[in-house]
Order: structure tokens, then sequence, then C-alpha cells
């Protein structure tokens, strides 16, 4: 039940951070960009954590086994459906202008993460684009084996 409701809760959150990132590109002026992004990202991630800790909190007392589940699954929805979803979103608006549709594994330039995935990729010489695909397989690699073990 918890995969599902981070599952849900990440895709919803992904394509409003999605439609909100495209909007505020468009409109709002550089000198305000700081706060937005301080916002989207950190606020964002706080959010998410915040429901992370409500539901082991609803779910307490957890087992070492049970808990880690719980991380894993949190972490793996956010991996593999997080960024698919927002630049889907944000593919619908460029479509709707005329415009041609992001790459569904693009990499931004203002997260942390997007940050380091950007440095990672120009160490290895790919594309950052690539690495987040990889990212992802390994993700979802990931979350397979650990079904998988859960099942166990």
């Amino acid at each position: 039940m918890s995969a599902l409701l981070f599952a849900l809760y990440t895709i919803l959150s992904a394509a409003q951070q999605g439609i909100i990132t495209w909007l505020f590109r468009e409109y709002v002026p550089e000198k305000r960009k700081d706060w937005i992004h301080a916002a989207l990202h950190y606020g964002g991630v706080l959010i998410y954590l915040l429901i992370v800790g409500y539901l082991a909190y609803l779910l307490t007392p957890l087992s070492l086994k049970e808990g880690v589940l719980l991380l894993a699954t949190a972490t793996a929805a956010r991996a593999l459906l997080f960024d698919p979803c927002l630049n889907l979103a944000q593919s619908w608006f460029n479509y709707r202008e005329g415009r041609p549709a992001e790459p569904l594994f693009k990499v931004g330039t203002v997260a942390v993460l997007d940050r380091v995935l950007r440095w990672l990729a120009g160490q290895l010489g790919m594309e950052p684009a690539h690495l987040r695909l990889a990212v992802w397989v390994v993700s979802l690699v990931g979350a397979g084996l650990l079904l998988y073990l859960y099942q166990q």
C-alpha cells in the first residue's frame, strides 16, 4: 500500500512541479528565480520526507526489515517516477506552444542531484541524459530485486 501512495504522490507532485517550472521559466524575472527554485527543490523534498516520516510513524512499531523496505520503496518511487513525469508535464506545455518535447530523461541545471549528475556525466564522458537513463535502469533493477527479496 505504501508503494501505491509513494507512486501516486510522486506522479502528481512531479507533474505539478513540471507545470510550475515551465510557467515560472516563461514568466518570472531572472532575479526572482532563486526563490522559486528553493521552494520547488527544497520544499518539495521536505514535503516528501514528511510524508515518508508520517507513514513510518503510523506504521510504528516497524521492524528493521519493514523500515528499510519503506525507505527503499519511497526512494524507488521517487527515482523511477519523478523526473519522467516532470519532463512529460513540461513536454505537454511545449506541445501546446508548438515547441519540441523535453527528453524523457533530461537533466536539469539547478537541483543538487542534477548538478551532481552533470558533473559525473562529464567525468565519464557521457551525455547527462544517458547517465540519468542508466541511473533509472539501475533503480528499476534495484526495485525489482527489492520486491523479489521481500517476497522471500
